[in-house]
């Protein structure tokens, strides 16, 4: 025979194990709600107020010592608004002579910006400056690289840790480098050759857009016409690299800039011969299925000179979905009209801009860099 033997718990123990079991009970939720908004690596962070700042690098260089040398980097504090008035130096002198690809990585607070060499053989820098909350610039550390010649666009990668530099082969027209440089923002001027990965392709690269999360890396190819995918690009060993995807823009002449996505799966490149701009929806099938493409639709600009599209961007914020575009100049044809330009993401054929911002004789724009957040809790307007 089995007996149950039953405890009567006194009434004041009873409230002491009820107060218990609500507090480890709280303890327990607040754990799971800080883990469950713990930010992914990819993920952006939120200011507290929304912003639109466009960085635009200019590739003049000063020849005249006794003169102050150009501005290399200039920003646009609120890129969304009716015009885009006068850009905010925000007293900021950047070092860099002859400005190439630019990038802004909202995780870090770094811009980072290569320049071309003045003279034959010198190498490349790479230059990272802060930024910060406020928007305001400072100089941060700089490296140099005796492999890196002629940089054209460069990204970073806040999940791996790796920086992407697109750059040509200084001899030979036909080959392009891939430069991967692993936690850039340790390396220093006194590193001559920084450590990182030299990857061989068999064409000029120009334009670089990762895919978050995937750890993949998309390349515009000048003169094949050709978006290339690389994947597991962080793990790469120097060498000659084989692209996962090939996809060859139909119509296209001399690709340059262009940018991507993931949130609404847009690809947007530039031509720099026919001022175009290439939109593909649903970029990523786009791009699996290889081949000859089409875009969804092209962007033709007109200006007062043939254009010379460098790069483009896009606010893919909620509300927003606009496309940033700039206009460069080509010294010996004596074409371009150094512009920055503004259209609606949807924008199709010869379409006139929003707004836009005309620069002055020694500010060729080459590449720009879009930090477009929504704010903390905060519709955007």
């Amino acid at each position: 025979m089995r007996y149950i033997v039953l405890f009567r718990v006194p009434l004041r123990n009873r409230f002491r194990v009820m107060k218990k079991s609500i507090f480890w009970a709280s303890v327990v939720l607040s754990v799971f709600v800080i883990w469950s908004c713990k930010r992914n690596d990819d993920e952006p962070t939120y200011p507290s107020t929304p912003i639109s700042r466009l960085y635009v690098s200019f590739s003049d260089i000063q020849t005249d010592p006794d003169l102050n040398p150009f501005k290399a980097v200039i920003v646009f504090p609120k890129a969304d608004l009716d015009t885009f008035g006068q850009p905010d130096t925000i007293t900021f002198k950047s070092p860099v002579t002859g400005g190439r690809g630019i990038h802004f990585d909202p995780n870090t607070g770094v811009i980072f910006q290569g320049n071309i060499a003045q003279n034959q053989g010198n190498f490349n820098n790479i230059y990272l400056y802060s930024v910060s909350a406020n928007g305001s610039i400072g100089s941060r550390s700089t490296f140099a690289d005796t492999l890196l010649r002629d940089v054209r666009h460069l990204t970073f990668d806040y999940a791996t840790t790796c920086l992407y530099v697109a750059s040509k082969d200084s001899i030979n027209d036909n080959i392009g480098y891939i430069h991967v440089y692993s936690t850039p923002l340790n390396l220093n001027s006194t590193q001559k050759k920084a450590a990182h990965q030299h990857l061989r392709i068999s064409a000029q690269p120009w334009g670089l857009a990762l895919i978050p999360g995937h750890n993949e890396l998309l390349v515009s190819l000048s003169s094949t016409k050709q978006i290339i995918r690389i994947d597991s690009i962080s793990t790469k060993k120097t060498g000659v690299i084989v692209p996962n995807k090939v996809v060859t823009i139909s119509g296209a002449l001399r690709l340059r800039g262009m940018t991507y996505s993931s949130k609404l799966d847009v690809l947007a490149v530039t031509d720099y011969d026919n001022g175009n701009v290439y939109v593909f929806e649903n970029a990523s099938t786009v791009i699996d299925g290889g081949g000859t493409v089409s875009p969804t639709r092209t962007l033709n600009i007109k200006g007062n000179s043939q254009p010379r599209l460098m790069d483009v961007a896009i606010d893919d914020r909620d509300g927003k979905n606009l496309l940033y575009v700039i206009d460069g100049f080509d010294a010996s044809t004596q074409t371009g009209n150094r512009m920055l330009m503004r259209f609606p993401l949807s924008a199709n054929g010869t379409t006139a801009p929003e707004i836009s911002y005309e620069f002055g004789q020694n500010q060729t724009p080459y590449a720009l860099s879009l930090d477009a957040r929504a704010g903390l809790n905060m519709e955007v307007q």
